[in-house]
Parts: structure tokens; sequence; C-alpha cells
């Protein structure tokens, strides 16, 4: 018993001690050290997220030229090979010259419509059937030169006609109806002769190879048409042939000065393509080109501008004239077309270092003159309604009207430049 009572004291000091011993650990441990409050970190702004790739339309819808001409086959060929690098389906809409190709541009359903500086010059100015409420003066851009050709000026093979002094009173010409072009390079040619227009016999046509036909029977003396077109080769296999009017400028610079006061948007040069003769024919030079509206999406015309810059190698073969597709071509377009470059094409030309302020201060110019007949020909078109006068171009006080409104604002005509001075 007593040694049970001891072994309990025993435990009673042991817990004890532990007890003790544990409390003086408690109060000899360490204070803690407060830690240093950290500065708070400004949140991080998100990495801005990479652009969408450039993703090609579908489809895109353009008007080219006639099938059988030399437009139509320039433009199939380098086409073809777009659709195949982009995956983008380019339908290439065959038409005629006329107004309702220049309305369907305007109106925005076709992307660009193939055609001569000449031609877009009378529907700026809203001459002849280009003086609609539809059509008249609006804002047109180049996107890119399709080639540099001759227009001259054909007779059958037999014809004595081969001078413009040739023609006499009495000879037959033929011209296109429903453009205005389709009657000046022929009043133009005309006026080089010296001979009056009312002692000419003017033939009209629609098709727009029917005169050849025309000439090749007889029924007209001459005709005006491209000697690269295909089916003017054939012309030049009938049994009669084909032959053309030489225009020597430098020989009669008078005649030739008459000319161009009738048609100021061409220049005289020597015809490198076409049919058998015309080769080396002193003759008509125009730049064809691709025209757009200026409200086109520059995005798409910068890409499509690059692509034919970057791709001219690739294509230039494919066909005689896509070497005018080359980007001396495009700067001799930009330097002496009247017609302003688009944006998109400015990009590119200033991305590859061919834009300089020259460029830029030209193509201000040319935007501010068809800006000057835009809001003029709307203001004729209010002035018309306000005196009750109808719109038309078959309407003579309507006509009167836009030309003598033209002449007060001293609006100047277009016509081709020589470069950038």
């Amino acid at each position: 018993m007593k040694k049970r009572i001891s072994f309990i004291f025993l435990a009673l000091v042991l817990v004890v001690s532990l007890v003790a011993f544990a409390a003086c650990k408690e109060e000899e441990a360490p204070p803690t050290t407060p830690t240093t409050p950290t500065t708070p970190t400004k949140p991080t702004e998100p990495e801005p997220e990479p652009e969408p790739a450039w993703e090609w339309p579908e489809l895109l819808a353009v008007l080219a030229p006639p099938v059988g001409s030399l437009g139509y086959g320039t433009m199939v060929g380098w086409t073809a090979l777009l659709q195949e690098d982009t995956g983008m389906q380019v339908r290439c809409v065959p038409v005629g010259s006329g107004m309702e190709n220049y309305k369907n541009l305007k109106e925005g359903r076709f992307f660009w419509y193939l055609n001569a500086s000449s031609q877009v010059a009378g529907l700026m100015e809203g001459v002849g059937g280009y003086a609609t409420r539809d059509l008249g003066p609006y804002q047109i851009r180049t996107i890119w030169p399709s080639y540099i050709s001759g227009t001259a000026f054909m007779v059958r093979g037999d014809s004595d006609i081969r001078t413009p002094q040739d023609i006499k009173p009495g000879t037959k010409i033929s011209y296109m109806v429903g453009t205005p072009m389709g009657k000046m390079p022929l009043d133009a040619l005309v006026a080089w002769s010296g001979v009056d227009p009312d002692d000419i016999v003017w033939i009209p046509y629609t098709g727009f190879w029917d005169s050849l036909a025309m000439v090749a029977e007889g029924t007209v003396d001459i005709t005006w048409t491209y000697p690269t077109a295909p089916s003017v080769f054939e012309a030049a296999a009938a049994p009669r042939g084909i032959g053309w009017i030489d225009l020597d400028w430098q020989a009669d610079p008078e005649g030739a000065a008459r000319f161009s006061e009738v048609w100021p948007t061409i220049g005289f040069g020597v015809n490198n393509l076409g049919a058998p003769g015309s080769v080396g024919l002193n003759t008509i030079i125009v730049i064809t080109i691709h025209y757009t509206i200026a409200e086109s999406d520059p995005e798409l015309v910068y890409r499509i501008c690059k692509w034919l810059g970057e791709n001219f190698d690739s294509y230039q073969d494919l066909s005689d004239t896509l070497q005018f597709h080359h980007i001396d071509s495009v700067m001799k377009m930009v330097e002496t077309d009247f017609i302003p470059a688009h944006e998109g094409l400015v990009r590119y030309l200033t991305e590859i270092g061919r834009w300089t302020p020259a460029h830029e201060a030209r193509n201000q110019q040319n935007i501010e003159v068809i800006t000057r007949y835009v809001e003029a020909y709307q203001s004729a078109i209010t002035m018309a309604a306000e005196q009750q006068i109808e719109v038309s171009p078959k309407n003579e006080e309507w006509i009167e009207l836009w030309e003598n409104y033209k002449k007060e604002l001293n609006l100047p005509p277009f016509k081709m430049l020589i470069g950038l001075d």
C-alpha cells in the first residue's frame, strides 16, 4: 500500500513537471517577426488579339469586254491564275460598249469595268447618252492597267482611202449607236480630213463587230476598231482583205490638232500589235484600264493590286498583252490618266516606294476635278426640276442647260496628261 501511494505521487510529480516545462517553452518562444506588407501589383493588360487572316471573298463579279476581243482574252488569262491562288471565283461577264455597264458599276453590281479612258471621259462630262439621271459624272477610280494598244480606222483591202485626206464627200462611215464614243472617233477623223460632216454618209450599227462585215461587203467605207481583235484577223483573211488609214500626225500636225480637239482623251503613236498591215501603223494609242467606284473595299483593291504586282512573272507569258501589267505601265497610268487612282492602289504603290508627293498632288487634283463635275451635275438636275425640264439625253432643253452650266462654272474638259509636270 505504501509503495502504491509512492508510485501515484511520482506520477503526479511527473505530470506537473511536464506541464510546467511546456509552459516555460511557450514563454521562451521568440516573438514572430511581422511580415512586411507587399505592394499590390497592377493587373497585366491582356495582349492584343492578332488580326484575323485576310480572307478573299467567295465571288468577284466583273465586267469584261466582248468574247473574242483582246481585252477579254487578256483578263481571262490572269484572273484564272488569281482564282487558283486565292480560291476566289472571278466571274467575267462579257459585255459590249454601252451606258448600262457604267450604271451597273456605279450601283455596285460589278467590281470593275474594263474600258478606255476616252469612254470614261464621256461619262464624266455627261455627254450624249450619259446625260441621264442615273449616270453622268460619279466618283470613279483606276485599279490597274490592262493593256496599251492602238485603235485604228479600217477599210477594205481594195479601198483607195489610206489617209484622212483621202476622205471625200459621200464617203460612207459607220458608227456604233448607244454610246457617245461610238461616233466620236469617226467625228474626229472627219475633222482631220476637213470634209463637212454633213457631206458624210453616216451608217449606224449596234453589234460590236457588225461593222467589220459591213466593210467587207462594201456597205461602208470606214469603221473604227481594234487591230488586235480575233474578228479583225478573220476579216483580214477574207478575199478582199482589209486596209488601214495611217494617222501621220507628224506629217499633218494641223489635221492632227483638229482631230484632238474633237477627241482630246487619246494620244498618237505607232501600233505594235494586231492584224496584218496594222503593225507599224501611225494610229491612236489608248490605255485600257480596270475601273471601279471610289467606295469599293480599299482592302480588296489593295490585295488585288499586290497580287498583280507580286505575281507578274507568273502570268506575263499567258498573253502578249500582259506585258502591260508591269508596274511601269501602272506608273504611266497614274501619271497620265485624268481618273484618280483608288486608295487601295495608292496604298500598294506607297508600300513599294513608287508613290511620291507629286503623284499624290496629281491624284488630289484629279479627285477635285471629278468632284466639281459631280456636284455641278447634281445642281443642274435640281435646276432642271425647278424649271420642269426633263432630264433626258433626248431633251435638247436639258442638254442646253447642262452644257451652259458647265461653261458658267468653267469646268475643264477631261484630257490625257503628258506627265506629272
